[in-house]
This record gives C-alpha cells, structure tokens and sequence, in this order.
C-alpha cells in the first residue's frame, strides 16, 4: 500500500455518456467505461503525452484503471479492485 503525495493530481471523474475524464498528474485521459452491479470496465483512449516530473505515477496510474474489475463504495470512497488481485485504488470525493 502506497499513499500518493499529490491526490489532487490523480483524479476520475465519470461521466453519463460512459466517458471518464482523467487527470493523470501532468496528463489528461478520456477513457471509455461500461459498470454493470459491481463490474467496472475502463478502456483507455486519448491522452496527452507531456514528460511529467520525476517520481510522476501518470502512466501508472492510466494502466492500473485499465486494470479495473469491480468497483465499491465504503465511507463514502470509491474503491476500484484491479484483476488478478492486482491491487486496489481508492478514490476520495473531490473538494
């Protein structure tokens, strides 16, 4: 487990056309999502390609959400299990 100096650079927010907006720390993404009850698939499409600083996860971070599988709620975050017991990435409402 690992906590992300900057949250506030690493961002999803979802979208009802079934786009999700992505700030990726010094990137931007638009990825394509289907959820169905607990299942969540994200696909990844467009994305800026800026040379981000050193110790940057942009590029982490946009592959792990294309690794989603299933998505939760728990006190009031957003948890996002990745497959093949690849890890869990938990999101906090922005503001």
């Amino acid at each position: 487990k690992f906590q992300i100096d900057n949250p506030q650079s690493y961002q999803i927010t979802f979208n009802a056309d079934g786009k999700a907006n992505v700030v990726a720390d010094c990137n931007n993404a638009i990825l394509t999502y289907t959820a169905d009850d607990s299942s969540l698939k994200l696909q990844p499409g467009p994305m800026t390609l800026a040379a981000c600083p050193p110790g940057s996860r942009s590029n982490d971070f946009v592959q792990y959400l294309s690794s989603a599988a299933i998505y939760f709620f728990k006190d009031g975050n957003l948890f996002i299990d990745l497959f093949a017991d690849g890890g869990t990435l938990e999101f906090k409402p922005a503001g």
